[in-house]
């Protein structure tokens, strides 16, 4: 399996040698158990399926001690049986917080022993068990043995063979202990999260790593250029000063990136730290863009230091690119956590399987995260990263302006594994809720003035004759549309029950730069969004969209936004033209569109506990220019997708059919029983009544015409409920 490294070696003593490394989503005392206790029931029936019933013996606490004695009869094909009969302890070592399980022949032991048994070969194993605490849940287990079979028969590939099937121990602790991946990053995350809680001292080494790194990043204040970001929300930048005279390939370059996560700065740091997280190498597997990614092992590790290695690959015809470097974290201040990236000049074995040859190249890279407030209350911290890439070797720079972004990436990436959009919006959604409901709103001269004309152009509109009906992709909406062939002007009209509070609806609407509708911007086809609030009532929209055809260039809408409430049961808000987002956002070549839109909320009655709102808009849009009518009924649906957003939103279909089904229900139960038995009694007197053959086996039919437009019939349905 990929999350398994093994190896296989022969070693000086001639003897063949195998190791294993895993992660494991189990307790390390758990692990212990299940390597030390060799007589559970699954061992058993597993060696009995894999060696035909040979012997298998076990003793525990041998003399009163730690001790296990095993004797095990392996099957082996075209030659004799091995027997293998070994001395198993373990120990805990309290300052690495590691377990120890060790065997050796049992020959090596002086008390006493197994009896002679017949109709084998004595083989000789020695090896040990290495499991290291990670995570409350989560350990490591590292296995490393040797096998002699005493026989010099069988060639060194058919040992290979052998020594691999022993390592498959590894796939089926995997497989038997494996837990939902991101589950067991946050296990582990949490550990390294509580290190960086506290102030760890740095060795001199590692204060002068950072003292370089910060010191040469430092330098590159100028040739930065914008960076076409990927990635929603993350701001990227580029420096080419690593360019050849000709300025077509480049030998290094630097690349920065900010952007924020709903996290603690802790938590960013721990998943920046965790290069070999599960949720890093499964997404390895998915974009196929790295060849491979491991964790390096040393003698001596401090837990703010982690080595690895990576292998990326490269376009044809460039070679494969191999980085190795060390990952180290420090505390800045009560708010910021850093992680350093320095190369480091080792060699790396990385096994079979990587096709073609590597050159190393190296990265040098600065993670900072610091806490920020946030109105919502939601946890949130600022993530940058300052990255320097020396490719190994001069490479095109279309490429470089392709590797740059990929790895700025990581920005996003954490970004979205804390990603919190539901929670964020609910916050902001019940908050404004909340003050339409509570809070008591000045109006300026202006905005009641606006109110007051979009209430009457509202009252006008429903005045209109001349709506046609078009057809409405939810059949929840109603929609109307008022447009003469080639004129670019358009007025519409939808309405909708919403299952929902007023002041939920209201703020649903007025919210326009939520996550959830910038997530969807590309679906509903906008191209950009932007928001400026003015007060709590009132905001500055600019919105820019396709009109929904190939021929039909993107048109851009300014607005001032308004709401006000009308009493206790109906909220007004109102869009009009403002040229107030001139100065911060100039105009471009842009199309620029026209709208005038008045939305009405009214409070209904429940439905049982559910509350329902009903919602109307008008609108009146000038797009400009001679428009089909086929477009501006794309315009007109656009807006009706505004209506569906909040039908689909609060949408509590299930609730109000059972609270109706409730209903009947009890209407029923209040209909005299007498009529009901009365006419199933002078159905059962009818006589030569007929059984009809349905097509459904859970109904009966029965029938009996008496007469030309008279007849009897009775049909009976089995109904399962829960």
């Amino acid at each position: 399996k990929e999350d398994a490294s093994k190896w296989h070696w022969k070693g000086e003593d001639v003897k063949h040698w195998g190791a294993y490394e895993i992660i494991v989503d189990k307790a390390a005392e758990f692990l212990l158990a299940e390597e030390f206790v060799l007589d559970n029931y699954a061992d058993v029936l597993r060696h009995q399926e894999e060696n035909n019933k040979l012997v298998r013996t076990i003793r525990k606490n041998v003399e009163r001690t730690r001790s296990t004695h095993s004797r095990i009869g392996i099957r082996l094909t075209a030659l004799e049986n091995r027997l293998f009969e070994n001395w198993y302890t373990w120990r805990k070592i309290e300052e690495r917080n590691i377990y120890i399980v060790g065997f050796v022949p049992l020959s090596e032991y002086s008390g006493r022993k197994f009896s002679h048994e017949k109709g084998y070969t004595l083989g000789e194993s020695t090896g040990l068990y290495i499991i290291t605490v990670i995570a409350p849940n989560v350990c490591r287990v590292t296995r490393i043995q040797n096998v002699d079979l005493k026989t010099r028969a069988l060639p060194d590939a058919a040992l290979e063979v052998l020594a691999g099937t022993q390592l498959n121990e590894a796939d089926r602790l995997l497989e038997k202990f494996g837990r939902n991946a991101k589950k067991v990053d946050e296990e582990v995350r949490e550990v390294i999260v509580e290190r960086m809680k506290q102030v760890m001292d740095l060795t001199e080494e590692q204060k002068k790593m950072f003292k370089e790194l910060e010191s040469m990043l430092s330098n590159e204040k100028e040739g930065w250029d914008d960076l076409k970001s990927p990635n929603e929300g993350v701001k990227m930048q580029i420096n080419k000063n690593g360019k050849d005279n000709k300025g077509k390939k480049m030998k290094f370059a630097m690349g920065r990136a900010e952007g924020t996560a709903d996290c603690t700065a802790e938590e960013a740091a721990a998943w920046y730290f965790m290069y070999c997280s599960k949720e890093r190498i499964k997404k390895d597997k998915e974009d196929k863009k790295t060849s491979a990614r491991l964790q390096i092992r040393e003698d001596k590790e401090r837990d703010n230091q982690k080595t690895f290695a990576t292998v990326k690959k490269m376009p044809f015809p460039l070679d494969k690119r191999e980085f190795v470097s060390s990952l180290i974290w420090k505390r800045i201040s009560a708010k910021m956590v850093a992680v350093a990236v320095v190369p480091v000049d080792i060699s790396v074995d990385y096994g079979g399987g990587l096709e073609g040859s590597l050159r190393r190249g190296k990265t040098m890279a600065l993670f900072t995260a610091t806490n920020i407030k946030d109105a919502s209350g939601i946890q949130r911290c600022k993530i940058e990263l300052l990255q320097h890439l020396d490719a190994g070797g001069y490479i095109p720079s279309k490429i470089v302006n392709i590797k740059i972004p990929e790895a700025l990436g990581v920005i996003q990436d954490i970004s979205n594994s804390f990603k919190r959009d539901d929670e964020v919006d609910k916050i902001k959604l019940a908050s404004l809720a909340k003050i339409i409901k509570s809070v008591a709103q000045y109006y300026d001269e202006d905005e009641n003035k606006a109110i007051r004309e979009g209430m009457e152009f509202y009252e006008r509109c429903k005045a209109s004759k001349n709506f046609e009906e078009i057809e409405s992709y939810d059949q929840r909406v109603n929609m109307k549309l008022v447009h003469v062939e080639g004129e670019s002007l358009g007025l519409g009209f939808c309405e909708a029950i919403i299952d929902a509070t007023m002041e939920d609806c209201v703020a649903f609407e007025f919210i326009k730069n939520s996550r959830e509708k910038k997530s969807q911007m590309k679906e509903r086809g906008y191209k950009r969004i932007e928001v400026k609030k003015l007060n709590n009532h009132s905001q500055l929209y600019l919105n820019r969209r396709d009109l929904g055809h190939i021929l039909l260039s993107a048109r851009e809408w300014r607005s001032f936004s308004c709401w006000q409430k009308d009493g206790l049961d109906k909220v007004w808000t109102v869009y009009k033209d403002t040229d107030a987002l001139d100065e911060e956002y100039p105009k471009t070549s842009v199309v620029q569109a026209s709208a005038t839109i008045t939305w009405k909320f009214e409070k209904l009655d429940p439905q049982g506990s559910l509350p329902q709102c009903k919602v109307t808009m008008v609108g009146l849009v000038d797009i400009h220019g001679n428009v089909p009518k086929f477009a501006m009924g794309g315009v007109a649906k656009g807006y009706v997708k505004s209506m569906v957003g909040i039908v689909e939103t609060f949408d509590k279909s299930k609730e109000i059919d059972a609270f109706n089904r409730l209903q009947i229900m009890k209407n029923i139960k209040n209909i005299k029983n007498m009529s009901t038995e009365t006419f199933a009694e002078e159905l059962k007197d009818i006589e030569e009544v007929e059984k009809v053959e349905g097509a459904f086996q859970l109904t009966n039919t029965w029938l009996k015409v008496e007469e030309i437009g008279k007849g009897w019939g009775k049909a009976t349905v089995k109904v399962r409920t829960g």
